[in-house]
């Protein structure tokens, strides 16, 4: 997938998907590169996300600032994370993976306000960059 701010990629965030519902499993984790591309792995091992709901929330990739997660919430600038998008029981990022897989663009305003989470082909994401 790919996750931006303001139409710049966001780099170095670490994203978590919460299961919701009756959505099974743990969620899954990935970390977002330079480009804002992300590869979600299964929290109890294995690539991907499972088919369901999911609550989606961020936080700066520990091996990418160093720093306390207080200290980078509250900038908006495109390699740190607002606020909203940290607390999981409060995030408004939703997000519905379909069972077919494939990849997601997450497209985010510092405010969380306007988010447009879009399901993509994973043909998107096979092609050499």
């Amino acid at each position: 997938g790919r996750l931006f701010m303001k139409e710049q990629p966001m780099r170095d965030v670490a994203i978590a998907f919460r299961p919701t519902g009756s959505t099974p499993g743990s969620g899954a984790l990935g970390v977002t590169d330079a480009e804002g591309r992300f590869e979600m792995k299964d929290v109890r091992g294995g690539e991907g996300v499972r088919p369901g709901q999911y609550v989606i929330h961020l936080y700066p990739a520990p091996q990418a600032t160093g720093k306390v997660m207080a200290d980078v919430a509250v900038s908006t600038s495109t390699n740190k994370i607002p606020s909203v998008y940290i607390n999981p029981s409060s995030s408004p990022i939703q997000a519905t993976v379909p069972v077919e897989g494939g990849g997601m663009e997450i497209h985010l305003t510092p405010d969380g306000q306007n988010i447009k989470v879009e399901n993509q082909p994973l043909s998107e994401y096979d092609s050499p960059s």
